[in-house]
């Protein structure tokens, strides 16, 4: 076929005149002028070529793969900015199809869309699609949303139902969706515990006593959370606990609640062990947060218009958790000494001959899953002749090893005895019994030691003396009376005592007055530790600046810094902002000067605990706190 023949086939009849028609400005009437220039640059022939032939799927059983979907990997669902919205608040519903799967191709989608039921307590004002590209949490595509901005109408809670999406002739339904509108009265610090709080879950609901439990208390909230400012474990009373999150670094993740997504963080974590049966409480756990509060205004920056955020502190206490331990049944055995979960014992002798005075080593182990913490030492029952030392314990994790050091004092043939060990199985909800073989012991005679008596045989004065200079023979007579005891009675030093008790009594009595009085006055006793406590967290401050531990370092500073200004002004959480402490500094005689460096500083602090700051570094942050501290004390005296 000549070239000819080609550009003939390739152009059809109108050969030259559909390219003249190109040139002056006309489109050609189908895309073979597009062919043409392809054949014109062969390397973009063979691209065009390979990729018809892997869209037919010649070349391309991998490749169609890819155009695979599972029509159950979509999910539709709703979401809301706000689950507790005041009633002068705008709500942005979200109706959105996610693909869960891993690949989708959407060739000619065709949408439909099942509003959901707004009642009479919503008004619609503004409605339509957002094609922004949107990764949720999860790893989850989203295919399609549309989005409804709602005015409230009424208050109390409300549920959206019957949104639903038509995907390609397949309809997606949303599960419910709860909210709460609040009155346009309600306190912005009421408003704000509605989308954060903490909740406290138990490993087991109903553990028997002695059976261990974990209690996890974690935060839940809508907002960013900011910082942590205070911590305040409960008490368990009833229980032996281990804190098992000490020493773990916090990290916030975002877990789905429902149809919400939440920042979350773990605060406190501890391992129980109840010490009685019946219903325990425990009190909350109470903490305080800092957390990034959306204002309801919109404002506009470099990047467009987003929502006004405050730093909004908040005081938050967890439900009381109550737990119904249930006691163990009746008809313990003897040896049950309290150990709860499923065990097993093994037992090691070291020898089963041996000589008069030398020692055996016995070895006693208890291991699985249970209260071994709480278990009580094994009473060995050995025969007359023999001793025993206190045990060696070595513990470790679901294991305790007793070694003890046994020695026969005399020879014969002797029978130590099993040892037995019972515990509560919770699973078979009885007690089982586990117990050692039975060992038979010869004992031969001994170097320096008697055929009969006891394991030190007797003599006299002579012989104790040549056991060591640490041992004495007993005086048997008493020596004397008088001397001493007749010079003492009578004498001056003798009144002396007597009088002491009465002249110290009236200035014991004033000191104590004083020091219930100091101890009743507890903003005057945070005032006047409120320094010594800041200096010592300052020297704390500095060893981890010595370290390298930037973030650490600022977090500490952070925390010296808003504790001293709390203590020593007696301030409030509510007062314990930049404004409260800037009116308090000034009306206390500090001058503006040292107010504006102490306003700084604590920004620039806060500040470098999430991001790298230009001016200043840990070296130059301790010694202005250092300086700070002083000009204030100075300006207070």
């Amino acid at each position: 076929m000549s070239r000819a023949d080609i550009h003939t086939s390739l152009m059809g009849p109108e050969g030259n005149n559909g390219r003249a028609k190109a040139a002056h400005g006309c489109a050609p009437r189908d895309a073979r002028a597009r062919v043409y220039r392809l054949y014109q640059r062969p390397w973009a022939g063979v691209l065009f070529l390979l990729f018809a032939l892997l869209g037919e799927g010649i070349l391309g059983t991998p490749f169609t793969r890819l155009h695979a979907q599972d029509p159950d990997a979509f999910v539709a669902r709703m979401s809301v900015d706000n689950p507790t919205p005041l009633m002068t608040e705008r709500v942005t519903l979200s109706l959105k199809l996610e693909y869960r799967g891993s690949s989708l191709n959407l060739v000619n989608p065709r949408y439909d869309l099942a509003v959901p039921d707004f009642g009479d307590h919503f008004k619609v004002l503004k409605q339509g699609r957002n094609n922004a590209m949107d990764f949720s949490f999860g790893g989850a595509m989203k295919v399609y949303e549309y989005v409804f901005i709602l005015q409230p109408l009424k208050e109390g809670p409300f549920t959206f139902k019957g949104g639903a999406i038509v995907f390609n002739n397949r309809r997606y339904d949303a599960e419910p969706l709860d909210i709460k509108v609040l009155p346009a009265s309600t306190p912005p610090e009421q408003a704000t515990r509605e989308n954060i709080f903490i909740d406290a879950t138990l490993s087991r609901p109903k553990p028997w006593k002695g059976e261990s439990t974990v209690i996890t208390y974690k935060l839940y909230s809508r907002y960013e959370l900011l910082q942590q400012t205070e911590d305040n474990p409960p008490t368990f009373d009833g229980f032996s606990s281990t804190n098992l999150s000490r020493n773990q670094e916090k990290r916030v993740r975002v877990e789905r609640v429902g149809n919400q997504d939440y920042y979350t963080l773990e605060l406190y974590r501890a391992e129980l062990y109840p010490l009685r049966g019946g219903t325990q409480v425990i009190p909350p756990y109470q903490a305080k947060m800092i957390a990034a509060v959306p204002t309801g205004r919109k404002i506009r920056d470099f990047w467009g218009t987003r929502d006004e955020i405050r730093r909004q502190p908040v005081a938050l206490k967890s439900p009381e958790v109550r737990i119904p331990v249930r006691e163990l049944p009746a008809g313990a055995p003897n040896d049950f000494n309290g150990a709860v979960g499923r065990f097993q014992l093994d037992a090691e002798l070291s020898g089963t001959e041996t000589a008069a005075g030398e020692p055996l080593t016995l070895r006693l182990r208890i291991h699985g899953d249970g209260n071994l913490k709480l278990v009580g030492d094994p009473k060995l029952n050995l025969p007359p002749a023999f001793e025993a030392y206190e045990p060696q314990i070595k513990s470790s994790a679901g294991s305790k090893t007793y070694e003890y050091l046994i020695i026969p004092g005399k020879p014969g043939t002797f029978t130590l005895e099993p040892f037995s060990f019972s515990y509560f199985d919770t699973r078979q909800g009885d007690y089982v019994r586990r117990a050692t073989p039975e060992w038979e012991i010869t004992v031969k005679p001994g170097s320096g030691v008697p055929l009969s008596g006891g394991p030190i045989a007797a003599g006299g004065k002579e012989s104790v003396e040549k056991l060591g200079q640490d041992i004495r023979y007993l005086q048997a007579e008493l020596p004397p009376k008088g001397g001493v005891e007749e010079k003492l009675f009578g004498c001056a030093p003798y009144w002396a005592l007597w009088a002491l008790p009465f002249v110290l009594a009236p200035g014991l009595w004033f000191a104590g007055r004083k020091r219930r009085a100091a101890m009743a006055d507890v903003a005057g006793r945070r005032t006047r530790g409120a320094r010594r406590m800041a200096e010592k967290r300052l020297k704390k401050a500095r060893t981890l600046a010595a370290s390298g531990e930037r973030k650490a370092f600022y977090d500490e500073l952070v925390h010296a810094l808003w504790a001293y200004l709390g203590d020593r002004f007696g301030l409030e959480a509510g007062n314990l902002n930049r404004e409260g402490i800037r009116a308090t500094l000034l009306e206390r005689g500090v001058p503006q000067e040292a107010v504006e460096r102490c306003i700084a500083l604590l920004d620039r602090s806060e500040m470098a605990l999430y991001a790298p700051v230009e001016s200043g570094g840990p070296a130059e942050d301790l010694e202005t706190a250092t300086t700070l501290l002083a000009d204030i004390e100075s300006a207070l005296s």
